[in-house]
């Protein structure tokens, strides 16, 4: 009784350092309330918002071009671990060096806050919102879109490939990448990994991903079609083990991330994948640690989100772009680069592009409130309460007409999932 009194007591106490999720700080009432998130839609505010529903996507002119596309995406790389992206630790001076010397996106944003959010931000293009109703769903349920960038890809005659050293049936997660339209995915069953060492979700180490990678592409044929190849490290994923055997800290765990992902650049270097290649770096998410003072004054609301990218050309573009882009720019960016012609709109950011376009607002949902969406644009930023018909801006200075846009997205969004899920659902019997 005076331990849980104390429990008690203690979830009133403000914290200094803010945690990933509300039940590490929030007060066990608050905690358990009835979420917003769970209030469906009815049926007049679906069909309203059906009828006001805008074709509102443009057709842009791209390069057509068909470089060969490696996207690299490190396991709860954060900008706070950069030097170079915050200042704030020195943990990747090897990445710190590729961003320096090509074009590196300084106010870049993770769309959610797990690995399968990052995914589905980068691979579809879709913010990871929740469903409504009571949750529990599968994090891939309501996102098996054919309009997804390895079908877009496909279509422009690439090979796709999704290469990574961790358990593909954790979350159905291999099935959901073939149903987005991957030709091979591979992951910790592959025979090559065989005799490595194994640490974090009993993957090798990011080593051996790099080397299995590099393998696959030595043994391409010469007249083969362009390729799009997604590499996914595991190796920084919690719990901190290190490879290297030397302390299980943050910082020596991501001193050898960076080290293998410096050497894997070198690599292609050596092999002149750059010639008519792309290199793409960037993370799944934030990492899954309590935000530091250094980063809420840095980065203030945004700080759960952020995260570098990095691309390598071989044109030898360089340089810093300031403005705000996220995950979901992926696909509209490799859009331009891909096609004669394209479509894309407001919601859609091209940080590709000589002149980059940002864009409208970015949104993300919250690690540490489920029923809160972030929602950045330009300079503004404001928090979207979840409530079914009643979603509304609960604070922040987005000015109200951005504002209703903002949330007529969200609930727009959310409501087409439910819709794809229902459709992808089999009756029972």
């Amino acid at each position: 009784m005076i331990f849980g009194f104390c429990l008690l007591v203690f979830s009133f106490v403000p914290m200094k350092r803010i945690f990933l999720h509300g039940w590490a700080y929030r007060n066990v009432f608050a905690h358990n309330m009835p979420k917003g998130l769970e209030r469906t839609y009815s049926s007049k505010y679906i069909m309203m918002l059906e009828k006001n529903r805008k074709k509102n996507k443009k057709i842009y002119r791209g390069v057509n071009q068909r470089p060969d596309i490696i996207l690299v995406i490190v396991e709860s790389l954060s900008s706070c671990h950069s030097k170079y992206f915050s200042g704030i630790n020195d943990y990747t001076p090897h990445l710190d060096t590729i961003a320096k010397d090509n074009l590196s996106l300084m106010s870049f944003f993770a769309n959610g806050f797990t690995t399968e959010h990052g995914l589905i931000a980068l691979l579809t293009a879709e913010t990871p919102l929740p469903m409504t109703g009571i949750q529990g769903h599968e994090a891939f349920n309501g996102f098996d879109k054919k309009d997804s960038v390895p079908f877009f890809l496909d279509r422009a005659g690439y090979m796709t490939f999704f290469l990574t050293t961790g358990d593909l049936g954790f979350t159905n997660k291999g099935a959901w990448l073939r149903r987005i339209g991957f030709d091979d995915v591979e992951g910790a069953e592959t025979s090559f990994y065989k005799g490595w060492p194994h640490f974090a979700f009993n993957a090798p180490p990011d080593e051996a991903l790099y080397d299995y990678a590099l393998k696959r592409i030595n043994g391409f044929d010469l007249d083969r079609r362009p390729y799009f190849m997604v590499l996914e490290t595991v190796s920084s994923h919690l719990p901190f083990l290190d490879p290297m055997g030397r302390s299980n800290t943050e910082k020596a765990v991501f001193n050898y991330v960076d080290q293998q992902l410096g050497r894997f650049y070198r690599q292609l270097v050596d092999l002149g994948f750059f010639k008519n290649g792309v290199l793409i770096i960037t993370s799944d998410h934030r990492v899954m640690a309590p935000l530091s003072e250094a980063e809420l004054d840095l980065f203030g609301n945004s700080a759960f989100s952020r995260i570098p990218l990095v691309v390598v050309t071989g044109d030898g573009k360089k340089g810093q772009i300031d403005a705000p882009f996220q995950q979901t720019d992926l696909y509209s960016s490799l859009k331009w680069l891909v096609s004669d012609r394209y479509e894309m709109s407001l919601w859609d950011g091209n940080f590709l592009r000589p002149e980059p376009t940002a864009p409208f607002c970015i949104l993300q949902p919250m690690v540490n409130d489920y029923d809160l969406v972030y929602a950045r644009c330009g300079l503004k930023e404001g928090f979207i309460k979840l409530q079914g018909d009643e979603t509304y801006l609960c604070r922040g200075r987005i000015d109200p007409k951005t504002a209703r846009a903002i949330i007529e997205r969200i609930n727009s969004r959310r409501i087409l999932r439910d819709q794809r899920n229902a459709n992808d659902v089999k009756p029972q019997g």
